[in-house]
């Protein structure tokens, strides 16, 4: 499954000054794993497939996941804190969600690791030798 979005462009937060070998700035590692730990929520998982169907007020959203209110509520405040979602919209009710390209790219890479450790034995990892 590939995610296309398009949104505006949200790019990942960076470290100040942070470079790995190539001069090129990297992202903020702390906040990357956070992101992954909030993907790795069934709830969040949930709201974000609804909007990689498109984007979704908070009603429609609420109607499609099942999540009461106080959990919808939360996991979009946490999606949109760590770069994950971005609201389009002035008035409350008409306010859309939307994913990011940061959080596209955050899925792709997810399938592609999956898709690449699909074939591997869990228990060759854990009995190989160094």
């Amino acid at each position: 499954m590939v995610f296309i979005v398009n949104d505006l462009l949200v790019l990942p937060p960076a470290m100040p000054n942070a470079y790995i070998c190539t001069g090129e700035k990297t992202i903020d590692m702390d906040s990357l794993w956070k992101a992954i730990r909030k993907l790795s929520s069934e709830n969040s998982m949930t709201v974000l497939r609804e909007l990689c169907k498109g984007g979704k007020t908070f009603r429609e959203l609420q109607t499609e996941t099942g999540l009461i209110v106080n959990d919808l509520n939360h996991i979009l405040y946490d999606m949109k804190q760590m770069g994950l979602i971005i609201p389009r919209g002035e008035k409350k009710g008409e306010r859309t969600y939307h994913i990011t390209s940061y959080c596209a790219i955050l899925l792709n890479s997810i399938k592609l690791l999956q898709d690449k450790l699909q074939h591997v034995n869990g228990k060759d990892i854990f009995d190989a030798q160094v």
